[in-house]
């Protein structure tokens, strides 16, 4: 337990870049190989390997990142697993729902579950790259750097859904009723600007809220094996385990240590 909170630092960012980014986070292993299974997240993410090396698999076994130094990281719904190796440093962007959008030229739901990292893909975020593969954190000067990359606005409908459905048990006919636009609308709106339709994103953000324990959001017991199982490949009762045993990240509980 205490190697695993030790292993991963956050970076909470200003109010000028909430919008559009989560967190920062600093990962360094001092110590030897490390394997484990991550869970599904409710975010993108733009990955950089400062130093040593980290593989990313799916269930089957394919290799996600091809042992790339730098990738964008689309919305996951599916299990993956890991290797990290000693002597590694990594610094990852957690976007908010709407914040890699502002910047990715193409629709986000063409990451969703995958890891982009071409060099067409990552050029708008080579200056960021570069500043973060020469500097320590805590360091807020990205900040400014990210501000200054080229972007497009995000309707404000669909940042406000986000939002609402964060808080809110919502279906998707009643979201777009409270924006007076139509369901297939807020669908390709969300498709475009999030990864997922507005169904599977409150999915995802209902297991999120599930493994932090913040609440049970399922109708009864049932539902909730089905979704552990769906997204994780482990049920309720497995989880809980791994959570005793110190398997499970104490601050990120999407990541749980195989040993």
């Amino acid at each position: 337990m205490d190697r695993l909170n030790d292993l991963t630092k956050e970076h909470k960012p200003s109010q000028k870049v909430k919008p559009l980014v989560e967190f920062l986070w600093h990962t360094h292993n001092t110590g030897e190989k490390l394997m484990g299974r991550v869970l599904p997240v409710p975010f993108a993410e733009l990955v950089l390997v400062r130093q040593g090396r980290f593989d990313l698999f799916d269930v089957q076994g394919n290799c996600l990142n091809q042992n790339r130094k730098q990738w964008i990281a689309g919305i996951q719904t599916e299990a993956r697993y890991c290797v990290l190796y000693p002597d590694t440093e990594m610094i990852g962007l957690a976007f908010s729902p709407c914040g890699l959008s502002a910047f990715y030229p193409q629709p986000v739901k063409n990451l969703v579950n995958r890891y982009e990292s071409d060099t067409s893909a990552l050029e708008v975020f080579s200056p960021l790259f570069s500043f973060f593969q020469n500097h320590d954190l805590p360091n807020t000067h990205w900040e400014d750097l990210l501000l200054s990359l080229p972007q497009k606005s995000i309707p404000s409908h669909i940042q406000d859904s986000c939002e609402r459905l964060l808080r809110q048990n919502l279906s998707v006919k009643e979201l777009a009723t409270q924006f007076r636009i139509s369901e297939k609308s807020l669908i390709q709106g969300f498709n475009r600007h999030v990864g997922l339709s507005p169904l599977r994103y409150k999915k995802l953000l209902s297991f999120e809220k599930a493994l932090r324990a913040e609440d049970f959001p399922y109708y009864d017991q049932s539902h909730a094996i089905r979704a552990y199982q769906t997204l994780g490949g482990l049920t309720p009762a497995k989880y809980s385990k791994e959570v005793k045993s110190g398997k499970v990240h104490p601050r990120y509980p999407h990541f749980m240590e195989e040993r």
